[in-house]
């Protein structure tokens, strides 16, 4: 559960010591918007992350990198030519860059995963020695002619060593108050991006492994999960494919799981059923998909038989496809795989719909949802478009990994 509060309405005329003149009202404060390579605009929210470079993750893997913020003044936009409203008040956006811009691991909050407050500092470091120090003054503007006032723009390639996965860059603006007589200043709401995968999960896609062990006989929840948050049916899921075939150099993680002949084992029973099983209505050979996941994501059987020599029910349909048999240290035994590839009826996997599954693995690093990291995810969407992410460990999470997409 979550509950956000976006603006609140802070001084009230007449009150406060001394009286405050007028009613300071949150709903015409200026927001801070932000988009990479001139993309839509990201939601206004302070949870507005987003992930730039060549790093897996959240539909982002540009080549070049354009890192855009702005003050949107439509909240007071005065007349509508230039004058009035916020137009003309002066305003700077502060960047931190590096750890500085992460989560505080040292804070008590970071227990609820709440983000610190910025730290406006006036000395920033920066992606380029040769930039300048990263913070911009400007004057608020709604001039149609000048439609760039306020923006704030940093442009470097994604590959500069000096910013390498996992180091963000945090904004926030900051304006002058003119309703206000003491300190008249105020703060927007944070912007962040993040090079390759984000510290904390902020995505609307994103795999989760989770459990104690992978051979999981709890129906409460599959230990492999693929949720998908968004909700334009364009973006609705129509594939999710597990594997350890990066298609290239893997990362260390995935050779790791290589090395030690990680593969699932599609057809161990003792799981409340079998994960092979699928759609099979006989005793000792349902399948292992929790709480109805197969329905709530329109899991396709049709054409998806079960696939071993000796299948407990010949006549189901398992809703996967097993590829590429396990490796030879184990042997290519019946029902090991390295990958399983999953489709799914258009307009049906999205609005929050978790598609969860349980499938024993061995081999491997070990058994908990922790040491499935280096597991690749690939999901197709709607249209078209294919994000691919490395399944990482949490680092606050025990027996949790996690892919963004």
């Amino acid at each position: 559960d979550e509950l956000r509060i976006r603006r609140l309405h802070l001084d009230v005329a007449g009150e406060g010591t001394p009286p405050s003149p007028v009613t300071r009202l949150g709903t015409l404060e200026p927001d801070l918007l932000n988009t990479i390579n001139d993309a839509e605009l990201w939601p206004i929210n302070d949870r507005g992350m987003m992930v730039y470079g060549t790093g897996s993750g959240c539909r982002s893997n540009q080549t070049t990198v354009s890192l855009d913020a702005w003050f949107d003044i439509s909240r007071n936009p005065g007349d509508g030519q230039g004058s009035g409203g916020l137009n003309g008040t002066p305003a700077v956006i502060f960047a931190n860059i590096g750890p500085d811009a992460a989560p505080d691991l040292n804070a008590s909050s970071n227990l609820l995963n709440i983000r610190e407050l910025a730290h406006l500092q006036p000395i920033l470091t920066v992606p380029q020695p040769i930039f300048a120090v990263r913070s911009r003054g400007m004057v608020l503007s709604n001039d149609p002619l000048n439609p760039e006032q306020n923006l704030w723009r940093i442009e470097f390639p994604n590959t500069a060593p000096i910013q390498p996965i996992g180091d963000c860059l945090r904004l926030q603006g900051m304006w002058i108050d003119q309703d206000v007589a003491f300190l008249p200043l105020a703060l927007t709401n944070q912007m962040r991006f993040c090079r390759g995968p984000d510290p904390l999960l902020l995505c609307t896609t994103f795999a989760v492994t989770l459990g104690a062990n992978s051979f999981n006989a709890d129906t409460s929840a599959g230990f492999w999960q693929v949720i998908n948050e968004e909700t334009d049916p364009n973006l609705s899921i129509v594939r999710a494919t597990f594997d350890l075939d990066f298609g290239g150099a893997p990362p260390a993680t995935t050779q790791n799981l290589i090395d030690n002949f990680f593969r699932w084992d599609t057809d161990n029973t003792g799981m409340a059923e079998v994960f092979e099983g699928g759609d099979s209505l006989l005793a000792n050979c349902l399948g292992t998909y929790r709480n109805g996941s197969e329905i709530s994501t329109g899991l396709i059987f049709a054409g998806t038989p079960q696939q071993n020599d000796t299948p407990c029910d010949p006549d189901a349909l398992q809703g996967w496809v097993g590829s590429l048999d396990g490796p030879t240290a184990y042997g290519s035994a019946n029902g090991d795989y390295l990958q399983l590839d999953f489709h799914f009826a258009p307009d049906s996997f999205l609005n929050g719909a978790k598609f969860g599954f349980d499938a024993d693995t061995d081999g491997g690093t070990g058994v908990n949802g922790n040491n499935m990291a280096g597991v690749m995810v690939t999901v197709e969407f709607k249209n078209g478009s294919i994000s691919s992410a490395e399944i990482l460990p949490d680092p606050n999470v025990p027996f949790r990994a996690f892919a963004q997409l």
